[in-house]
């Protein structure tokens, strides 16, 4: 008879190549032996089924003398201990003979098929250890994913190889380093002393802070969550030797010699001196050495070194540039009693502070003389401040009652209460709404008492007053924390009233070039207004940007190509792509600028007027925003700053020729406690939870300067897991 056969593959010829269904050829049994959609690829699956048929014993043969191939035992271990039947060769002809297509080879052998499911279920079953894989990339996803890898890495690498042998434009001949004094050691400060070229500048950083403070932790830092030493950076680690750092603080200042006079911060014990206890105390006072003073007697000597200490020195430092970049302090709204019994949130000395606070107060409760009044009383912790920082302390706070409290202190954690008062009918309002409404429902889960309208008039030695819709009620307090309002700096308003008498407007009231009482007035480029070759950054400053509308005709005329007395659509979006480095709040509405032209294209003939286009300025000057004092908003101008300073030096241009300073919102964050925490990024895109919470620590962990503080912060993190907080000072 004739043999049958069996097809391995199918399918229809086209353009020269196998075609097959979305999914392969299949058998009976669903199993894929089909061949690539786009090219010729045989799956390994049909390779072994291939050369297993040769393995399988045919069960009849024209020639009766014919032997059946023999099976690979070693290979085929179910062949021994299952034969396939049917193996023996049929002598006679088959009763039953089946008709043969016509594309059908003949003289081929018939396949027993049972043999041949047998076979193909043990190959499924077998381990695949013939594949040359690593296991980064067994699967599909795991090869993209380390795909993507390389090629980020490639990329990250290709940037700096590119930035460091891209040459630098040369310096002219003759050329001298201008002298840039750096106010402060904060966010705009640290930014900006990071991205100066040392080769193009002589920098010397003033502040009494030699260390920088990574603010967004100062919550976590205050129970213990992390150590307030792995938040900080030594100034001195960033300028790395190629800046110089005085500890001091700047005094007073002359802008027309540009010369800033500062005071150290450095003070010691002298040995010998020649001035009585009596003597008043001067700055620059001169110390006397042990050798100009043997002349004394043992006993007056002793009175005089016991009562004298060295003052603090005054210096004068001369500057081509100015960054002022100190700060703000913090704002009691004129409230009585804040400064003497409330704690503020801004430094590590306000963390240590705190920590002291705390552990007294749960040191006091644990006497066994303590009632039950006086515990409730002195673990009651009250937070004046609904805005990110009041809304982590408490959350905080709240977790660290109820865990290392409850566990370290036995019966004390059911005392413990957390109230925050907040002058506004929600939470965060900085925020997105429904951020806000999360986070008052975590609160209300954990007992976090929250006082909605609520402010602050009074804070006494044990009561803070609140008052709500005019009535008065007090809250007894163990604790209270302050954390709502910036403040005017001193030397901010030492530079304003110069600013304002140097420009004769301080004479004349609502005239004034420095008009703002609490920050100093910039233009788009962050210098300050009245004043040449002064700068000011982050809390300290506010930027004035300039008005559309003062410059109407002038970008109406520019925009204006074929001089027809009105503006296309593609004359006027021309226009605000050219000037959004000019005015940066074109950049907010560039993606809506034919949104805007159809909206104030009132006749519909698709062109502008002068009239229709002072509209549209009108409108756009009217979104100005004033930017949040955040740590985002000041290191983001640190960064612009030195890249305009080094561009500009290199170049030999003016500041006007480059962009103005365009805030870009990446996103905020804020925990609120038991592993939660909420976020909310630049597309108003939201998230919630623990997921949240995860970025939260992700982020904030990848924006340390160094990895010492890398290192220490992810030990801080664990270490708080395993074992809980340490609550010794």
């Amino acid at each position: 008879m004739r043999k049958q056969v069996i097809r391995l593959v199918g399918g229809s010829t086209r353009k020269g190549r196998v075609g097959c269904s979305r999914g392969g050829n299949r058998d009976v049994r669903g199993n894929n032996f089909g061949i690539n959609k786009s090219r010729v690829t045989i799956n390994p699956t049909l390779i072994r089924a291939a050369t297993t048929l040769q393995s399988i014993h045919y069960s009849t043969s024209t020639d009766s003398n014919s032997k059946p191939p023999q099976t690979n035992s070693s290979k085929n271990p179910t062949s021994q201990t299952n034969p396939a039947p049917n193996t023996q060769p049929n002598s006679g002809k088959n009763p039953n003979p089946q008709p043969n297509p016509q594309n059908t080879p003949p003289n081929l052998p018939k396949i027993n098929w049972d043999e041949y499911r047998r076979q193909h279920q043990a190959l499924q079953k077998k381990p695949k250890e013939d594949k040359e894989e690593t296991p980064l990339i067994r699967s599909n996803k795991g090869y993209y994913s380390a795909l993507i890898i390389i090629i980020t890495g490639l990329g990250i690498a290709t940037y700096y190889m590119v930035d460091w042998l891209t040459p630098k434009a040369p310096l002219p001949p003759g050329f001298v380093k201008q002298r840039v004094v750096v106010l402060g050691t904060g966010w705009a400060a640290v930014s900006l002393i990071q991205g100066l070229d040392p080769e193009l500048y002589d920098v010397t950083i003033v502040s009494p802070s030699n260390y920088f403070v990574f603010t967004p932790l100062l919550s976590s830092a205050t129970i213990g969550t992390v150590n307030e030493r792995s938040i900080i950076e030594p100034i001195r680690d960033m300028c790395k030797g190629q800046y110089n750092y005085i500890k001091g603080k700047a005094k007073s200042i002359d802008l027309e010699k540009k010369v800033v006079t500062c005071v150290s911060s450095a003070s010691k014990v002298v040995s010998n001196t020649i001035r009585t206890p009596t003597t008043p105390v001067r700055e620059g006072t001169q110390v006397v050495t042990k050798a100009e003073g043997e002349n004394l007697s043992e006993e007056d000597s002793v009175q005089k070194v016991s009562a004298q200490v060295i003052d603090k020195v005054v210096f004068s430092l001369p500057y081509d540039k100015l960054v002022v970049a100190i700060g703000a302090k913090n704002n009691t709204f004129g409230t009585p009693g804040v400064v003497q019994h409330c704690h503020f949130l801004k430094s590590i000395k306000d963390v240590r502070q705190i920590k002291e606070k705390i552990n007294s107060c749960l040191e006091l409760a644990n006497l066994p003389n303590s009632t039950e009044e006086f515990k409730k009383k002195i673990l009651s912790f009250v937070i004046v401040g609904g805005g990110p920082t009041g809304v982590e302390t408490a959350g905080e706070l709240k977790e660290f009652l109820d865990t290392t409290v409850a566990q370290k202190f036995p019966g004390l954690a059911q005392y413990g209460t957390v109230t925050l008062v907040q002058t506004l009918d929600h939470l965060l309002n900085t925020f997105d709404m429904k951020i806000g409404k999360y986070t008052e429902k975590e609160f209300g889960k954990r007992n976090i008492n929250v006082m909605y309208k609520t402010r602050a008039i009074g804070v006494d030695k044990e009561k803070v007053i609140v008052e709500k819709e005019g009535v008065k009620s007090e809250l007894d307090y163990g604790m209270c924390i302050w954390a709502t309002g910036l403040g005017v700096n001193p030397f901010v308003t030492l530079i304003r009233d110069k600013i304002n008498q140097a420009t004769g407007t301080s004479a004349t009231p609502g005239k004034e070039i420095q008009k703002n009482k609490n920050v100093l007035i910039t233009d788009p480029w962050l210098r300050v207004q009245g004043v040449n070759d002064v700068f000011a950054l982050g809390d300290c400053a506010s930027i004035e940007h300039q008005r559309l509308m003062g410059h109407c005709v002038e970008l109406f005329n520019a925009a204006d190509k074929d001089k027809d007395g009105s503006l296309t659509l593609a004359e006027f979006v021309a226009e605000i792509e050219k000037e959004k480095g000019r005015f940066p709040q074109l950049e907010i509405i560039a993606v809506k600028a034919q949104q805007l032209f159809r909206e104030y294209d009132k006749d519909h003939n698709q062109r502008l007027d002068l009239a229709e286009f002072k509209e549209v300025l009108t409108k756009i000057d009217s979104q100005i925003t004033k930017l949040p004092a955040t740590a985002q908003v000041a290191s983001q101008q640190g960064e612009y700053l030195s890249r305009i300073f080094n561009a500009m030096t290199r170049s030999g241009g003016k500041m006007e020729n480059f962009e103005a300073f365009n805030y870009k919102h990446l996103g905020s964050f804020a925990y609120i406690g038991s592993d939660r925490a909420v976020g909310e990024f630049s597309n108003k895109y939201t998230v919630q939870g623990i997921g949240a919470w995860w970025l939260w620590r992700s982020v904030y962990w990848s924006m340390q300067y160094s990895w010492k503080n890398k290192v220490s912060i992810a030990m801080d993190w664990m270490r708080t897991s395993l074992f809980g907080r340490d609550v010794t000072l």
